[in-house]
């Protein structure tokens, strides 16, 4: 049974400014949904232990720094992955659709599934994770 007693540590950054996700979205060229924004002018990074909600100011590395580990053996979906979300199952996020606009989906790439060889099948490792960031940390 669950236990919400748990002894992590609980870290919550306030909020971020509607600037700074702005900037943010012009620098990659997009917008993000409301409820990103929503979610963000809330707390710019939150988690246990550790911020799972990677603040605004953070968020252009994080995606470089994945992008970089998918891109070993499969750069055409690495350049369209926009992770937000940082946990240990793997990085969480939005795919860029062929159209421009962001999945209606999450997807995350599931770090122990992943193989760098571009013959391995994509879908083996970047697995949809839910249609929201509330129902992806209510699941």
């Amino acid at each position: 049974m669950y236990d919400p007693n748990f002894n992590g540590k609980r870290l919550r950054r306030p909020g971020t400014t509607d600037e700074m996700i702005n900037k943010l979205e012009l620098s990659l060229g997009f917008q993000f949904p409301q409820e990103f924004h929503d979610c963000y002018l809330a707390a710019n990074g939150f988690g246990i232990d550790h911020l799972l909600l990677v603040p605004v100011e953070e968020i252009p590395s994080f995606i470089s720094k994945t992008r970089k580990w998918i891109s070993a053996g499969h750069k055409h979906i690495a350049d369209r992955f926009f992770p937000f979300i940082d946990n240990e199952y793997g990085p969480t996020g939005y795919f860029l659709e062929d159209d421009g606009e962001l999945s209606d989906y999450m997807f995350v790439a599931v770090q122990e599934r992943y193989h760098d060889d571009p013959r391995f099948d994509p879908d083996a490792f970047m697995e949809p994770s839910a249609r929201s960031i509330w129902s992806y940390l209510t699941c």
